[in-house]
């Protein structure tokens, strides 16, 4: 019902997140969990920053990003904003 996956870069330093909840099992904390778990694989390897590409009208993933203390990192491009979190 949920996927997550952290690609780490070849130096190490950051690493890009992805985040995917069936729309069934919503509103029910799988999201926040599911990054819980990234963080703490980011900590682990010494990662310094994590970050997405969240689509702009994905309000649910925008506002958990926000919550969890993500921060756009630019301007929109192409429907989406990266959002990056110092670890």
């Amino acid at each position: 019902v949920a996927v997550s996956r952290l690609v780490c870069d070849p130096e190490g330093e950051s690493g890009e997140f992805a985040l995917a909840v069936r729309s069934d099992h919503h509103h029910r904390g799988l999201g926040r969990r599911m990054m819980g778990l990234l963080f703490d694989y980011a900590r682990a390897r010494g990662l310094k920053t994590m970050w997405g590409a969240i689509e702009l009208h994905n309000d649910n993933m925008m506002a958990l990003a926000k919550h969890l203390g993500f921060s756009a990192a630019g301007p929109a491009e192409l429907g989406e904003v990266r959002m990056s979190l110092t670890l």
